[in-house]
């Protein structure tokens, strides 16, 4: 059931990062691939003490997403950051004292 529901979260924060394009979101994912990532291996851990083909054979789920988890941060890190907005303490170049006017 927990995770059905990691599943659903990752899924739809992987289509939010790739429609916002977003560097925070690029993070949550990657994150939430990588604890998906760690509850498939102890999963294909705990089935490789009772069937050792079986376990080899979902061995390989967790593999196939670590390109997914180094792309996204790789992503994340490539995304420029934004410049801060502007705030009421910082005055617009106009109404500074060093501002020479247009002739």
């Amino acid at each position: 059931m927990l995770i059905g529901i990691l599943y659903i979260i990752l899924t739809i924060s992987g289509f939010l990062a790739a429609f916002k394009n977003n560097k925070i979101l690029y993070r949550v994912y990657s994150g939430l691939l990588v604890a998906v990532i760690i509850w498939e291996m102890v999963i294909v851990i705990t089935v490789m003490i009772f069937n050792l083909v079986i376990g080899f054979s979902l061995a390989g789920l967790p593999a196939l997403k670590i390109p997914g988890v180094v792309f996204g941060f790789q992503l994340a890190n490539a995304i420029p950051s934004k410049p801060p907005l502007p705030t009421h303490t910082q005055p617009s170049p106009q109404y500074t004292i060093d501002y020479d006017p247009p002739n």
